[in-house]
């Protein structure tokens, strides 16, 4: 899975969604690969980047966090991604 990346978008991190955010990161984590996925973080704004970054990520974990200045709905987030990713596989 070295060619591969996780794509998680996100418009807005309320105390509901911080869940949400944490248990998809542990799900990347806990997954029994030879390797670990890439995982590229859209977020909408500079501060929701911040916060993000603030997050306490598993070590192991290869993480880049990307800001979309356009629009931040799901298909527009997720092809803001797919035009940043460096590995075959999304």
């Amino acid at each position: 899975m070295d060619n591969t990346t996780v794509i998680l978008p996100i418009h807005r991190l309320n105390e509901k969604e911080k869940d949400y955010f944490a248990n998809a990161i542990k799900s990347v984590s806990i997954q029994k690969t030879e390797t670990t996925p890439k995982i590229l973080i859209v977020v909408a704004n500079e501060e929701l980047k911040k916060e993000v970054e603030s997050f306490e990520f598993d070590e192991k974990l290869k993480f880049k966090v990307l800001v979309n200045d356009g629009e931040s709905d799901f298909c527009s987030q997720i092809n803001h991604a797919v035009n940043s990713i460096e590995t075959e596989w999304f």
